[in-house]
């Protein structure tokens, strides 16, 4: 048999690198020096994400924290488009607890795809991450459930003055696969995920950088940090109070996804915005939620300008940026923003704007959805930033102070 000795050489090279790294990494913090580690977009990708954060001495063997005098701070985007959005969250929300014992600390920022699955936004869920929700009584409450969905839409039928429009039980599943009614069960407002979620902010400031999913557009430069965080969470409860109300009024089913929901809330004020035998005084509250409902894709949290979802840090080109950067480092007193949402080229962290922004998606989930992408992190201490990638030394690279 013969043996590639190359092969096998680099390998094991590859290996003894990681574990040194390792292992300086641990030994720096536990000198006294503290540390940041930001880690960009997960999407499910569970095994990729374990490998980065032992490589950053985060966690050892046993996926528990072991970090000291460090903070990880996770830029959002735990879930959808992989398979095991569930388990990330699983990790995440243990990590949170054993970081205080070690002087640690875990920040998860929302992205997005947090906000998507908190309102129903489930176009990315794949089918492999239902099946993590799925038990014993998955069956028997999905057949379930079809039959409330039909007995609902013929009485909306009847109350709207409609034909009635219902879908078969087999293109229901489709729609609705095992573990889906589990896994809306699990984000609400009062589920395992959904308390966790609802807690998380949007924007994160440390050591004089801003922390943020997409990044924060020029148009928000006259708030503070806080007042984007409280204006997140507003929006988050009244998006909740309102899917309360339209239960209900019976305008919705509790497990409607935010599509669904749509559609139902859109029939419903075209019917009353018709009738002229509304009694006006009755109605108004109503018709002012449904137009709240409606309206939410221009909210903070679902706006492409909002902190969630804006792309302006990776799409401006250099002049631009660089004039709208040093305004927001001014207004927000901060040095630099690091930012996940849009996947940088190449599979590799980039810097822009003289330092002052770290694009920090490279891709986590590689291969159908990301090919190319690996694994990555940003380590900062002091003024030093740091990239890390499983195969790689980290290349030191020191921040030049920006001009308040």
């Amino acid at each position: 048999m013969r043996v590639n000795f190359c092969s096998k050489t680099k390998a094991i090279a590859v290996l003894l690198l990681a574990v040194s790294l390792s292992c300086h990494l641990a030994t720096s913090a536990a000198q006294g020096t503290h540390r940041i580690v930001a880690i960009g977009d997960v999407h499910g990708a569970y095994s990729q994400f374990v490998a980065i954060l032992q490589k950053t001495s985060i966690i050892n063997a046993q996926n528990r924290w072991s970090a000291v005098n460090t903070t990880l701070v996770q830029c959002g985007d735990l879930l959808d488009r992989g398979a095991q959005g569930r388990a990330v969250l699983d990790l995440l929300m243990t990590l949170e607890k054993q970081a205080g014992k070690t002087s640690g600390r875990l920040v998860s920022i929302l992205g997005n795809h947090e906000m998507m699955n908190i309102i129903g936004d489930l176009r990315y869920v794949v089918p492999e991450d239902y099946d993590q929700y799925a038990n014993a009584e998955t069956e028997k409450r999905s057949k379930e459930a079809y039959q409330q969905y039909v007995a609902f839409r013929k009485k909306r039928a009847g109350i709207l003055k409609q034909q009635e429009s219902i879908i078969s039980e087999a293109e229901w599943r489709k729609n609705h696969p095992a573990g889906y009614l589990e896994q809306r069960d699990a984000f609400a407002p009062t589920g395992k995920y959904g308390r966790w979620l609802r807690s998380r902010n949007a924007v994160v400031e440390m050591s004089g950088i801003i922390f943020v999913h997409g990044g924060i557009h020029p148009s928000l430069s006259q708030m503070k940090v806080k007042d984007i965080n409280n204006r997140i969470h507003e929006e988050i409860a009244a998006h909740d109070k309102m899917r309360a109300y339209l239960i209900e009024k019976e305008v919705i089913l509790p497990f409607y996804d935010y599509a669904e929901a749509l559609a139902a809330v859109k029939e419903e004020w075209d019917v009353l915005k018709a009738s002229a035998s509304t009694d006006p005084q009755s109605s108004s509250q109503h018709l002012r939620v449904l137009e709240t409902f409606l309206a939410m894709g221009g909210w903070l949290t679902m706006s492409p300008h909002g902190p969630l979802w804006f792309r302006g840090y990776a799409e401006w080109h250099e002049e631009e940026g660089d004039s709208n950067i040093a305004s927001l480092t001014q207004a927000f007193h901060a040095t630099a923003f690091v930012v996940g949402h849009t996947i940088v080229k190449a599979g590799q962290i980039a810097s822009r704007f003289n330092n002052r922004v770290y694009l920090i998606d490279a891709g986590m989930l590689d291969g159908e959805f990301y090919p190319g992408g690996k694994p990555s992190a940003l380590q900062i201490t002091g003024k030093e930033f740091q990239q890390i990638y499983l195969d790689e030394a980290p290349a030191p690279q020191t921040q030049s102070q920006p001009t308040q």
